[in-house]
């Protein structure tokens, strides 16, 4: 071989797929695969016009105390503005279904595991008026089809429950999810979600019009009332799990969809059991459409949320929280991604693909509550690449195919005061999606604040306040499609099960 040929030769072999790459130059840079970070037009825009979330998120029950007066809630805001956030979010229906605030439509939640705010006291009001003092974007979370705590219902007989009301769904068993069980000798049973129940939060059927118009009066209620920046529904804005909702009211729904009665619940799936007693599956004819059905149940239900917010608070942009493992969410019924996904899910068929609702989004926040930043270092630590922030964000963002925002969340309790592990999480959210989204407040957040701020030095206004630069990448990537240009194959890194839950 020729001196020519060899170089030609060893020429193919020298361009790694992976970059050194810190988007926080003021943190030490990680490697990232090259093929997949930084390459969407929301990316781009971000770049262009120095755009970065910088979002805190305030869980209402874990940091209720903290929230309990104006002068409380102004150091905390103020902490929150000087380690260089831009946004907050404040959780203010969470799981069990009361409110932080004094509302029409629920009880005020007071007490909460020994933490407690006075009767009355309005610490959204307070929040967002620190908030907008300080220059930082207000945002507001609501746990959309949740009604119930399974921890205050169990110790809800006790004198010295830590948790007070259970929740209004446990009062309304005829709203819940009907989850599809099997009985000890193996035939099928139907229970509301309370019976045995296996999650923290209620459940209930996202099918009902009597909770979707809760839904909506809670909408109206906080939009109109503190009018946020953002309104973004948590990660309860989705069905109970697959064998969920097998009410008659859904099964009326679907044979209406598919024009004809079905053999029930047979027709969609049966359950089995397992010589070693684990439940799976026999799919049915009609499994995949049933799939598809309740994820448009779903979509459809955002079209109705996005013209509520318009109605009460016009200014207000629309956004969700989730888990990352797109994968995961076929069961759930939640199919936050565009409805144009070309990618190797065994779920996305042709029907299901159309019920993606990203375009109806403004703002997509997931969990990926991974300790491992990067594919790179797990690959040094022989951990799976796809069980990692970076891989994470890279799935968020090219589900969501710049159809809206898009912010990797991290979790500081994964760090376990470890500054170096949450600068290398920082750089791979922020290498992956325009922003970063960090749970939570009550997380021992003063012992990384050196590198918080280190990150943040360099001020950037928030993508979501920035509607036009969205406009922008839509446009540009609905061209793109329109010229028939080809993606980048889309990259199944799997994640773990449940994460970001």
């Amino acid at each position: 071989m020729t001196t020519a040929l060899v170089a030609v030769a060893i020429g193919q072999y020298t361009h790694s797929r992976f970059l050194s790459l810190a988007p926080f130059t003021s943190l030490g840079p990680i490697n990232v695969d090259r093929r997949y970070c930084q390459g969407s037009f929301t990316d781009e825009a971000c770049r262009k016009f120095k755009l970065q979330g910088r979002v805190i998120w305030i869980d209402g029950t874990a940091n209720l105390t903290a929230l309990s007066s104006t002068e409380k809630v102004k150091r905390i805001v103020h902490k929150i503005a000087t380690l260089g956030f831009n946004s907050l979010v404040l959780d203010v229906k969470p799981i069990v279904g009361r409110t932080l605030y004094p509302s029409q439509l629920t009880d005020q939640m007071t007490a909460w595991k020994g933490q407690s705010i006075p009767a009355g006291f309005d610490p959204v009001k307070a929040v967002s008026e620190a908030a907008r003092a300080e220059g930082l974007s207000f945002m507001v979370s609501l746990n959309a089809f949740s009604e119930g705590h399974s921890y205050a219902k169990r110790d809800e007989s006790k004198p010295d429950s830590q948790f007070g009301d259970a929740g209004w769904g446990y009062r309304h068993p005829e709203l819940q999810s009907v989850l599809y069980t099997l009985n000890a000798d193996g035939t099928p049973a139907f229970k509301p979600s309370s019976e045995g129940q296996t999650q923290i939060p209620l459940m209930m059927s996202p099918h009902h019009p009597e909770i979707q118009a809760r839904v909506l009066s809670f909408v109206t209620e906080v939009a109109s009332r503190y009018h946020p920046d953002v309104l973004l529904f948590d990660d309860r804005f989705r069905f109970h799990s697959l064998n969920a909702d097998f009410s008659e009211l859904a099964r009326a729904r679907f044979e209406s969809k598919v024009g004809r009665e079905l053999d029930w619940p047979g027709a969609v799936f049966t359950l089995t059991r397992t010589p070693e007693g684990q439940t799976g599956i026999r799919p049915g004819p009609y499994f995949d459409d049933w799939l598809a059905w309740r994820a448009e149940e779903l979509a459809s239900f955002v079209g109705r949320v996005r013209a509520t917010l318009s109605k009460a608070s016009p200014t207000t942009k629309f956004g969700i929280y989730a888990g990352s493992w797109y994968g995961d969410y076929a069961k759930y019924g939640s199919n936050y991604a565009s409805n144009a996904l070309t990618a190797g899910f065994p779920f996305l068929t042709r029907l299901y693909q159309q019920t993606g609702f990203a375009s109806k989004l403004d703002l997509l926040i997931t969990g990926c509550y991974y300790k491992t930043a990067s594919m790179f270092e797990a690959m040094e630590q022989a951990k799976p690449i796809g069980q990692t922030v970076e891989a994470a964000g890279d799935v968020t963002n090219r589900v969501a195919r710049d159809q809206c925002w898009t912010y990797a969340g991290i979790q500081l309790a994964d760090f376990q005061g470890d500054n170096k592990k949450l600068a290398r999480a920082l750089q791979a959210a922020a290498a992956t999606t325009q922003g970063v989204m960090v749970f939570d407040l009550s997380h021992n957040i003063d012992a990384y604040a050196q590198t918080l701020q280190s990150a943040f030095r360099t001020k950037r206004d928030p993508p979501h306040m920035a509607m036009s630069q969205l406009d922008w990448a839509r446009r540009k990537r609905e061209l793109t499609d329109k010229a028939g240009l080809k993606e980048r194959p889309f990259p199944i890194l799997e994640g773990a099960p449940g994460s970001g839950f």
